[in-house]
């Protein structure tokens, strides 16, 4: 059983403690998120597996560390501790159902790395309450995080083709979803530039 949030505060404390974070890349799409120094391997490791399976990080909404209370209550959040990582909000949302665009054999590996045996990393899709599809947790001591080693060539296989199909189809649906709302976006904006130019002549400004 992995530790409560509570333990990980005292394991972790003081929270909003800037000056022993450390900023990384995640993925290739120009994301990087700031966290504990200590447990830059563990989210190196992550963003690793996210990448062996194709699974784009998107530099948008995709964050760690912040000064802020925990969701629907008063105690500071995981990420004021910066031992947890939020990854693409926008396709991962909190709820009370199970919302997900992440691979499944991703989060299987991600949910198996360990030190010793002892489970390192906890998802937020696996909470019993609200689902918190985008949120991953380091769930051990300072100590044991320290520990943790990971070596991509060595423990990472390498996808059959038809997996790799299957995830290079998947991005390309989320790629043109997410180009279609761009495009909307700047169809509003425009539109909207145009009634204020529209206006200004009207009033004479």
């Amino acid at each position: 059983m992995t530790a409560s949030t509570s333990t990980l505060r005292e394991w972790w404390s003081p929270a909003c403690n800037g000056g022993g974070m450390v900023t990384i890349p995640a993925g290739d799409q120009g994301a990087r998120v700031t966290v504990d120094a200590d447990v830059v391997a563990i989210f190196r490791a992550v963003f690793a597996i996210f990448a062996k399976y194709r699974y784009a990080i998107r530099r948008a909404d995709t964050g760690a560390y912040v000064c802020r209370a925990i969701t629907g209550g008063t105690g500071y959040s995981l990420h004021a501790y910066g031992i947890a990582v939020d990854v693409n909000w926008q396709s991962n949302p909190y709820g009370p159902n199970l919302v997900t665009d992440m691979p499944p054999g991703a989060i299987r590996e991600i949910e198996a790395l360990n030190v010793d045996g002892e489970q390192i990393v906890r998802w937020g899709g696996r909470y019993s309450s609200n689902k918190d599809a985008m949120h991953f947790e380091v769930v051990v001591t300072p100590a044991t995080a320290r520990r943790f080693r990971f070596t991509p060539q060595e423990d990472l296989t390498i996808m059959d083709d038809a997996t790799k199909r299957y995830f290079d189809r998947r991005f390309a649906e989320i790629e043109q979803k997410f180009a279609k709302r761009k495009e909307a976006e700047d169809q509003d904006r425009a539109r909207d530039q145009r009634i204020e130019r529209k206006l200004d002549q009207l009033l004479g400004r």
